[in-house]
């Protein structure tokens, strides 16, 4: 790309050090949202089973993990959310 012919590049670790401090608020700012479902029912598709947890995710994209002994592969279902964590919800 024309950037990376550009004079006065960002040094390498200058760069580095950017980013961790994006994904680190990146991170903060899921979690914060993720436990403000805490609580409330959610619409989820649920895709697989993982162990004892169907997983799937809400319509706008937040994993959902759900213990039960039903069978829902690719199936609608209304769920409250439980537990939060920076990378998924429980319910």
């Amino acid at each position: 790309t024309r950037a990376a012919e550009m004079k006065e590049q960002v040094d390498g670790n200058i760069k580095e050090q950017r980013s961790k401090i994006l994904i680190t608020l990146s991170n903060e700012n899921q979690k914060e949202y993720n436990v403000s479902l805490i609580g409330k029912n959610v619409e989820v598709l649920f895709e697989d089973k993982d162990g004892e947890y169907y997983k799937g995710h809400t319509q706008n994209y937040i994993l959902v993990k759900y213990k039960t002994n039903e069978i829902l592969d690719n199936t609608l279902r209304d769920v409250e959310i439980t537990n939060a964590y920076t990378e998924y919800v429980e319910a």
